[in-house]
């Protein structure tokens, strides 16, 4: 059996206390629950019906920091990079609100001139910004968040007289990153959140008209890439998404959309993690419902921003209730047949999995994603919880280079010790008891932060179908596969 990694021996000093406790103490428990794990069930997609599978596309980050040079590029800031790269997010998506500001006075800004008749991409800043950045190789969505001011009417509004030229700007960057730079961006987002501003909240067949003539200009520069929007800042409002889609479709490879649980600092962590849970996939629920009604072209759904709050600060977005909160968030987002999904975001003071700059420090929500990316791409398992208000269960049958693995994510979102026993029905032989050369990985995160698992005993427990405590307000993240 495999239980260690040297790169989390580091973090031991801060856990090791609590791991004594689930390993040799005797807590009082709340409840005692069983795991069902089914190898011989997987679930079914509910917008393709096709089998569902998780892929890298799920565990994704929004990119806040990208677009400053010297950050996330070659020779940016290695605490940055180094933490970028522990969470390895198979998608990331470059997302800032000021994208079309002045390049010279915003540091995120790319555009030169913005308010002349003479505006224009800078490139040397963009290049700058992106050469060498994210070497683990995730896919890229790129965002087109606005309108460069001189096109629109003071107020934020594109004039109907330059949507061809809006869009033609827009084919640009496709020109200076898939052609000059040669990044192959794969995935194109027109707008950011039109639907919560005054012109276009009841007016989203608008977006559509821009989004249709934008999409047909940058399909002349690179017809290989895939075209979305609008991301919606409101995902349960119909008749916006149906005015959007009404004019948008005919060009509309995906439909993107956010969503955040609160804007008080006062709901409970049981209120937020209810949403996390339960409401955070019927966004979308409510995008496939539009889309059906205008095209039976398939299209893809990417849930790509969500967090706690819109109302920051909020320092749950920053401890062990954000950690919580985006790994029962994936799995609603997952289970609703979404494409991909991007948490919002990757490093910043208030949202971030990594603190602000400069020494972008980790945080709880951060090990989530580490390994969830490490070994959760694969057909998503019938696993069903006795007690799901309080343990939640994924369970994720991979295979890479020829061997298969079982990944097992327990959300304990409780306030008490619980007592879980996991019940695997119809397993595959190298995942029972005693199996030779099995390679087992456990890791917990914690309200002080995360370790490997210090003993194969836990494991070994798990495995074997006995009892085992899983404490309060933590996450288990449990890996066998044949060695």
């Amino acid at each position: 059996m495999f239980l260690n990694n040297s790169f989390f021996r580091r973090f031991l000093p801060f856990c090791l206390g609590s791991f004594l406790v689930i390993i040799f103490s005797q807590p009082a428990f709340s409840q005692d629950i069983t795991i069902s794990v089914n190898w011989s069930q997987q679930l079914t997609n509910p917008i393709t019906e096709k089998p569902l599978v998780s892929t890298p596309l799920h565990f994704g980050l929004n990119s806040y920091q990208g677009n400053i040079p010297g950050i996330a590029g070659a020779g940016g800031n290695a605490n940055y990079r180094n933490g970028l790269n522990a969470m390895r997010p198979g998608l990331v998506r470059y997302h800032y609100a000021g994208q079309m500001k002045d390049s010279t006075t915003d540091k995120r800004g790319w555009v030169k001139n913005p308010n002349t008749p003479n505006f224009s991409w800078d490139v040397e800043k963009i290049t700058a910004a992106m050469n060498g950045a994210y070497p683990h190789d995730p896919t890229i969505m790129m965002n087109l968040a606005n309108f460069p001011a001189y096109l629109t009417d003071g107020s934020g509004v594109l004039k109907q007289s330059e949507y061809v030229r809006y869009g033609q700007f827009c084919a640009e960057l496709v020109r200076i990153l898939n052609l000059k730079l040669q990044k192959k961006i794969k995935y194109w987002e027109i707008t950011n959140e039109l639907d919560s501003k005054p012109f276009y909240r009841n007016n989203m067949a608008e977006v559509g008209k821009i989004f249709a003539i934008a999409a047909r200009e940058m399909r002349k520069v690179d017809p290989t890439i895939k075209i979305g929007g609008p991301a919606f800042a409101q995902s349960y409002n119909p008749a916006r998404i149906d005015a959007f889609v009404s004019t948008a479709f005919p060009e509309l490879d995906f439909i993107s959309y956010h969503t955040y649980s609160t804007g008080s600092k006062s709901d409970n962590t049981s209120k937020l993690w209810n949403s996390a849970q339960q409401s955070i996939g019927g966004a979308t629920k409510y995008m496939r419902t539009s889309v059906k009604k205008f095209t039976s072209r398939p299209v893809e759904y990417f849930h790509n921003e969500y967090n706690i709050s819109w109302s920051p600060p909020d320092q749950r977005m920053t401890n062990y209730v954000s950690a919580i909160f985006d790994a029962l968030a994936v799995r609603s987002i997952l289970y609703a047949g979404a494409t991909g999904a991007t948490a919002w975001n990757e490093a910043d003071g208030w949202y971030g999995k990594l603190g602000a700059s400069p020494s972008f420090n980790r945080r709880p929500a951060s090990w989530v994603f580490e390994y969830l990316n490490q070994g959760f791409s694969g057909k998503v398992l019938d696993s069903i919880s006795s007690n799901s208000s309080a343990l939640v269960p994924l369970a994720i049958l991979g295979e890479a280079g020829g061997k298969k693995s079982l990944s097992l994510m327990l959300v304990n979102r409780s306030l008490e010790n619980v007592s879980a026993r996991l019940k695997m029905v119809a397993p595959q032989s190298w995942a029972l008891p005693g199996a030779s050369n099995q390679k087992i990985q456990l890791y917990q995160v914690n309200q002080n932060g995360t370790s490997s698992v210090p003993s194969s005993t836990l494991a070994s427990t798990i495995i074997r179908g006995q009892a085992f405590s899983v404490e309060p307000n933590s996450i288990l993240f449990l890996t066998v596969k044949p060695d």
